[in-house]
């Protein structure tokens, strides 16, 4: 089955070679446009034989002043009948022949409050083919209360558009030093966003993780450390929600700090539902000898793994659970 209207992406240097010998292109002849349909843009562009006959083809030379956007359409002028034609990367240095993985968009920091610096937007990011979401855990807030504050920024596939933007939830106390945003995870339908250092007060930070539906940005669930009040972890920060991910049933949070079974900083990890209901808890391995486990977490569709952080004093290690 023929696409139609397929959107395109040509590199400069490249040519590309199009067959126009559909007899529908007799009536309607294929042409490309830089200024929506206003003239025609010919450059680089030889036709061979007539379009609607056997035979007739289009080569494109891909110029290296082309502009980054173009548009092919049908000699009737309705632009409708085509699509557009991205270019990307720099007009005034072509990508080289050799290496045709070219620069498509680059994502800047949207900076919602004071200036860039020290927001470190980007330490967190994750993709699908339809969203991408980027964690900003020391972008401020307004007031005395709000620095490194956090938020999160989810965007279209390419991060051409932003769609949403995720503020600091603030379960716990004030926003200050909350680090929403510290890791960040997609499945289709939902984002995950962890703010590893919610305080309860300046000596107790148990953290927090969220949950967002795709479709709106709305928060779906809010994800409570299990240990929050737990006295053997009031005078320590527990990390919750330094690692997170997500998949359309569950949603698994790294608490890589935490005191369980006695085991001082030995780590833990949860899995949720979409919900925010507990559903599993996993401790750590070998407690006895080893901390951090919850420092990194990662989920598909059938499993879940936890590392345990090595050291010099442990070589660290991975671990998969089944959580179909």
């Amino acid at each position: 089955m023929a696409i139609k209207n397929k959107r395109l992406k040509f590199l400069r240097g490249s040519t590309y070679t199009l067959d126009v010998s559909d007899p529908a292109l007799a009536t309607n002849p294929l042409k490309f446009t830089a200024d929506s349909g206003a003239t025609e843009y010919t450059s680089g562009i030889t036709l061979t034989g007539t379009q609607g006959q056997s035979g007739a083809s289009i080569e494109f030379v891909v110029p290296s002043d082309a502009p980054n956007n173009l548009n092919y359409y049908g000699d009737s002028g309705d632009l409708k009948m085509g699509n557009h034609v991205l270019i990307p990367g720099d007009i005034t240095v072509p990508p080289s022949p050799q290496d045709p993985y070219v620069l498509e968009t680059t994502v800047e920091n949207p900076n919602p409050f004071g200036t860039t610096a020290y927001d470190v937007f980007g330490l967190s990011v994750a993709m699908t083919s339809t969203h991408i979401i980027a964690g900003a855990p020391q972008e401020d807030e307004t007031g005395t209360d709000g620095a490194s504050s956090g938020k999160a920024y989810i965007y279209d596939g390419d991060g051409s558009n932003l769609l949403y933007t995720l503020d600091n939830e603030n379960t716990y106390g004030t926003p200050y030093i909350d680090n929403f945003g510290r890791d960040v995870g997609l499945s289709t339908s939902y984002a995950i966003v962890g703010a590893d250092n919610d305080e309860i007060s300046s000596q107790y930070r148990p953290g927090v993780a969220y949950i967002y539906n795709l479709s709106d940005g709305s928060k779906r669930a809010t994800l409570s450390n299990p240990l929050a009040t737990d006295g053997n972890n009031l005078s320590r920060d527990q990390y919750f929600g330094y690692a997170v991910d997500i998949n359309e049933s569950y949603a698994i949070v790294g608490a890589w700090n935490q005191t369980r079974n006695n085991q001082s900083g030995s780590g833990g990890a949860y899995v949720f539902d979409t919900n925010g209901s507990l559903q599993y808890t996993f401790n750590n391995p070998a407690a006895s000898t080893t901390t951090r486990f919850g420092w990194d977490v990662s989920m598909s569709d059938n499993y879940a793994a936890v590392t345990q952080r090595g050291s010099s004093a442990s070589q660290g290690n991975v671990y998969i659970y089944d959580v179909q």
